[in-house]
């Protein structure tokens, strides 16, 4: 069954990403998803461990896309983020 989150979108982040809160939350119904050992740069230039890697098909405003997200804390300043690879 789809699940449905509030995304921002962002053109300066260069991947998709998840939340951490959220990816515990839906990680049950999510195919496709794998351990990850990826560190991402932050624009405030911190150095942050990938959790998780997502790859799956998404649907806006009934455009259906395949996207992969990069799950890690976002400290609560998002749940999902569409960075350049989706826009």
């Amino acid at each position: 069954d789809p699940v449905q989150i509030q995304a921002l979108f962002n053109n300066g982040a260069m991947t998709g990403a998840m939340c951490s809160s959220v990816f515990s939350k839906i990680r049950h119904s999510l195919q496709g998803w794998q351990p990850s050992t990826q560190m991402l740069h932050m624009a405030n230039r911190i150095v942050v461990l990938s959790e998780a890697t997502w790859s799956g098909m998404i649907w806006v405003n009934g455009v259906e896309a395949e996207g992969t997200f990069e799950v890690f804390n976002s400290g609560g300043g998002w749940s999902f983020l569409f960075g350049k690879p989706l826009l």
